[in-house]
């Protein structure tokens, strides 16, 4: 009971918080242009706004629009049952860095998605740039892959290699 009311307060925590960080970074960034910048509470302000406005459905598919902006969501409020925020984590022992590193890498596949249903030129132009920059960010996070070479294997098993990868060493064999 305690964990599930602990997973409750974490998804209110995360959802009431987030626009207030969004507030932050768009305050920091404006005196980082020597501007004055929107009040704090802008996003707040803006969801209420998007709150009250119909619903239009554009593009090729809606169907898959609506599909990746809730599958979105559900990934993270999921990584917020899984990392624990005052409480102990809610779903403890479900899941580990690179469960949350995959869930966190949904939500930017989910933007693809949503883009790629829209249909439109400009959204495929969008896709790219926002694939790019995924590229980039994996390869300078540490992901499950590269992770592997810090697992303890079982008796009998080999463990990976921690020599550099090489264009000269790769059709070599294992050093």
């Amino acid at each position: 009971m305690i964990a599930v009311a602990g997973g409750l307060a974490n998804i209110a925590a995360v959802l009431l918080i987030a626009p207030l960080c969004e507030g932050v970074l768009r305050k920091v960034t404006a005196r980082l242009q020597s501007r004055r910048g929107p009040p704090l509470w802008q996003p707040y302000f803006d969801l209420l706004k998007l709150l009250g406005k119909e619903d239009i459905e554009s593009g090729e598919s809606p169907g898959m629009q609506r599909f990746v902006a809730r599958l979105s969501l559900a990934a993270v409020l999921t990584v917020a049952c899984l990392v624990p925020m005052g409480f102990p984590a809610p779903m403890n022992g479900a899941g580990d860095v690179i469960l949350l590193i995959y869930l966190l890498t949904l939500c930017g596949i989910c933007t693809l998605l949503g883009g790629l249903a829209a249909g439109s030129t400009y959204s495929l132009l969008g896709i790219g740039r926002e694939m790019m920059t995924m590229i980039a960010w994996n390869r300078c996070s540490p992901s499950p892959f590269s992770s592997a070479r810090f697992m303890r294997a079982p008796s009998g098993w080999t463990t990976c290699s921690t020599a550099p990868f090489t264009p000269s060493t790769a059709f070599r064999g294992r050093a």
